[in-house]
């Protein structure tokens, strides 16, 4: 049997569930601009690079529930190192609560 699997090379889409999709899509379009794609209430859709950041009304029995005080998901959205500071500035411009301090990461790719 041929291994298909092996051949996946790239991310489509991620499914953020959420209590609130208004104050979600409010964020991801509203201050970072992610182009909306499809909107259709509970299910909304936004172009990031080739794929779909999408925001889904939680709900579903399988879904459970959010934990108080806690991150269901952690995003990182590349950005070149120049740019870091002037993201920063323009999120905390936008009354984005800042929750862990911007730090340079080590080059993870030259180890």
């Amino acid at each position: 049997m041929e291994e298909m699997l092996t051949d996946i090379r790239n991310l489509d889409y991620v499914v953020l569930l959420c209590n609130d999709t208004a104050r979600m899509k409010a964020f991801y379009h509203g201050v970072l601009s992610f182009p909306i794609y499809r909107d259709w209430d509970d299910w909304i859709e936004m172009r990031v690079g080739a794929a779909l950041l999408t925001l889904r009304q939680r709900g579903r029995p399988y879904d459970g529930e959010k934990s108080l005080h806690s991150a269901g998901v952690q995003l990182a959205f590349r950005v070149a190192p120049s740019e870091v500071d002037g993201c920063h500035a323009e999120l905390l411009d936008n009354q984005v609560g800042i929750i862990e301090l911007v730090e340079q990461l080590p080059d993870l790719s030259r180890a």
